[in-house]
């Protein structure tokens, strides 16, 4: 028997057949019934996986927005505080502990690591920054000792990547004071973007240096137990893109419906005989796995279909759809679910905010000229 394509064989009825079908008009089901089999093809819904579901788990890394562009925001956690005393620091102070002399000299110089966040291997920073509070317990201004001025000190913090500047501020005790006993100073943490970007990488770890170089000052009562800390408090940080590890990563696609409730003349479900679903897979990410697709429609068993995704950036896999399946959606409006567990064959992947694997799909349905 004769089986025309919906283009080549009875074009005006078939077309209505199509449209009824996309839900695209209020057509009625043609009532004379074809004089050989048909095969239709009728678009569906596409659907979509956002960047999002490729991001790190552990929640460090977001999809966001920065100045009106889209960014990944990266959130780093706070690195434990630097706290020394006066005796720690200042070895003729710990000497001198509960007498009144002339102000020592000293220097400090500390550090301590940021935690690189979970599976982030590498970024490119467009924007953002810190913060950080020295809160001195000392009796006396490390950078401003003496009440007559000069000689003055200066304090610097820095965070380092490697060889990489991340981050710095500098107060020189000329222009501005620290305070003392408790008086506590906060103070922006600019990050080193002033050319655009800055890249940073987890093959070196991120570390907070410190510098204090207190000189020598008035007299003054030593307390060697007194305190100085320096605390940092991170903030938002604007990605333009991030390269993180990627392995057995469960995704979700948005959830969308295939709208096939306007085909509800049963003698006309009765004549689909099998057909097939039809993808078109757009994949920037260059990953592979198995991705299901699970079709939910009332009063029917979910149809579930295995879908193999390719590392290709264009990609064309058939679902084949039985007869009872296809009966089972026809005349109703069906929800589809994609998911699954997809890898990097390198091991990781480099993302940018706007990145999105869309799935196109198709039916193509089989008539015969009679029921079954």
């Amino acid at each position: 028997m004769h089986r025309p394509s919906v283009a080549s064989a009875a074009r005006s009825s078939t077309r209505l057949a199509i449209l009824l079908l996309a839900g695209l008009a209020a057509c009625d089901v043609p009532t004379k019934l074809p004089t050989w089999d048909q095969t239709w093809l009728i678009p569906g819904d596409s659907t979509r996986v956002a960047v999002s579901e490729l991001l790190p788990k552990s929640g460090e890394l977001t999809v966001s927005t920065a100045g009106g562009q889209p960014v990944f925001a990266l959130s780093v956690a706070a690195p434990a505080p630097i706290s020394r005393s006066l005796g720690q620091v200042c070895s003729p102070c710990a000497a001198a502990n509960g007498t009144t002399v002339p102000k020592p000299a000293f220097t400090v110089i500390d550090s301590t690591g940021i935690a690189f966040p979970t599976d982030l291997v590498s970024a490119t920073i467009v924007s953002g920054g810190l913060a950080y509070t020295v809160t001195n317990g000392f009796g006396f201004d490390p950078i401003r000792p003496s009440a007559a001025g000069a000689p003055y000190g200066y304090f610097v913090v820095r965070i380092m990547n490697g060889a990489t500047l991340v981050a710095l501020d500098s107060i020189n005790g000329a222009d501005l004071a620290i305070g003392k006993n408790g008086a506590t100073l906060q103070r922006a943490l600019p990050l080193n973007v002033g050319a655009g970007s800055l890249g940073i990488s987890s093959s070196s770890p991120l570390e907070v240096y410190i510098t204090l170089d207190s000189p020598a000052g008035d007299p003054t009562t030593i307390n060697s137990s007194q305190t100085i800390s320096v605390s940092i408090q991170p903030a938002s940080i604007a990605l333009s893109q991030a390269k993180v590890n990627l392995a057995n990563q469960q995704i979700n696609a948005a959830q969308t419906s295939v709208d096939l409730s306007s085909v509800s003349d049963q003698a006309l479900i009765n004549r689909v005989q099998a057909g097939t679903l039809h993808l078109a897979i757009s994949s920037p990410f260059g990953v592979q796995g198995t991705l299901t697709a699970t079709f939910t429609a009332p009063g029917a068993a979910p149809i579930v279909k295995t879908i193999p995704l390719t590392t290709a950036a264009q990609q064309a896999p058939d679902l084949s759809l039985t007869a009872a399946e296809l009966r089972a959606l026809l005349g109703h409006t069906a929800t589809l679910t994609v998911s699954g567990t997809v890898s990097s064959p390198s091991g990781t992947v480099t993302l940018t905010p706007t990145q999105v694997l869309n799935v196109k799909s198709t039916f193509e349905i089989i008539l015969s000229t009679t029921e079954n």
